[in-house]
């Protein structure tokens, strides 16, 4: 993935974009999602139309939640984390 301005120029993480699929024109709509190579799952995230949506969780190796982090039009609303033991931390 990654981030380009309306000119189809890459651009930082924090500047204003739209997330592709490398080498596509077009902004990305889907999900992604990335294994550990014990299978579990490392992470998940949603995009539409360039925009990330809904939530974005991010797993320990061993399958216990390590954070999740809620999206509205691009922008972060909310952010929980967890220890490794599965206690959240505040």
């Amino acid at each position: 993935m990654e981030k380009r301005d309306a000119d189809g120029n890459l651009v930082g993480l924090t500047q204003d974009g739209l997330w592709h699929q490398r080498g596509e024109k077009e902004p990305f709509t889907g999900v992604v999602a990335g294994h550990y190579k014990n299978g579990h799952m490392e992470s998940r995230r949603e995009y539409k139309n360039g925009v990330q949506i809904g939530t974005e969780t991010h797993w320990y190796n061993n399958g216990q939640k390590k954070w999740e982090i809620e999206y509205k039009d691009g922008e972060m609303v909310s952010h929980r984390q967890w220890d490794v033991d599965g206690n959240e931390q505040k």
